[in-house]
Parts: C-alpha cells; sequence; structure tokens
C-alpha cells in the first residue's frame, strides 16, 4: 500500500506507467470529501498537535480546487464517501 496524495492525474498516470512493466495494476482508494467537510476537520485539529501543520481556509480551499479527482477511466477505482 502507498499512502499518498497524488493530486494530478499525471502523477497517478507516472506511477502507474512505473509498476506496468513489473504487471502490477495498482487500485486507487478516493475517499471523496467536500469542502465544509475538509475546512471542518482544518479548524479543529489545528494546533491540537504539536506537528499539526497550519492551514488557512484560503491554502485549504486552494488545494481542494487544485485537485483532479480520479476516474474509473484510470483504472481500478474504489471511491469512499
Amino acid at each position: 500500500m502507498l499512502d499518498f496524495g497524488f493530486w494530478f492525474r499525471r502523477q497517478r498516470d507516472e506511477f502507474r506507467a512505473l509498476l506496468a512493466p513489473q504487471g502490477i495494476v495498482p487500485e486507487t482508494v478516493y475517499i471523496a470529501t467536500d469542502l465544509e467537510t475538509i475546512l471542518s476537520r482544518v479548524g479543529d485539529r489545528h494546533g491540537r498537535q504539536a506537528d499539526d501543520w497550519p492551514l488557512t481556509v484560503q491554502t485549504a480551499t486552494e488545494y481542494f480546487e487544485r485537485f483532479e479527482p480520479p476516474t474509473p477511466e484510470e483504472g481500478p477505482l474504489e471511491i469512499i464517501r
């Protein structure tokens, strides 16, 4: 298992191309979350732990808007809502 954001389809395609010669077909697990939930969770955890990464609403929103959700055309995909 690899836990990585793969924010852009290009990244996912590059990873698949790296695995293809070994006959490996990865499955993407996408946890579909709306912006409201993300902002709530970021706000809830802000500053609770010493290693919390400070993230402003603006930055979190920009990240959300740039993310390219995976599609079934990319290969095996599990979507968790």
